[in-house]
């Protein structure tokens, strides 16, 4: 999601501030931080792929395109999954 267009606004910094605070009471709260970490990262690596077909997707790719197959061999996923 591009939320560029939000950075201008006079409260976006309020709202990142606050998203931070919270993310960082939320992995205080958490008796393994350390475990929150690795799971969060797994899920950015995960939403970083999608994005990518996504965009391969919309330039007009189609799913089965070599592009979009390197793509799904490159994920960490795909190579959980063989």
């Amino acid at each position: 999601m591009d939320l560029k267009g939000l950075y201008a606004d006079s409260r976006w910094q309020e709202l990142v501030s606050k998203a931070t605070r919270l993310e960082n009471e939320r992995i205080a709260a958490l008796k393994l931080p350390h475990v929150y970490r690795l799971l969060d990262s797994l899920v950015k690596d995960d939403q970083k792929w999608r994005n990518k077909i996504a965009e391969l997707t919309n330039k007009g790719a189609k799913i089965d395109t070599i592009e979009v197959k390197a793509v799904g061999r490159e994920s960490p996923r795909s190579m959980i999954h063989k």
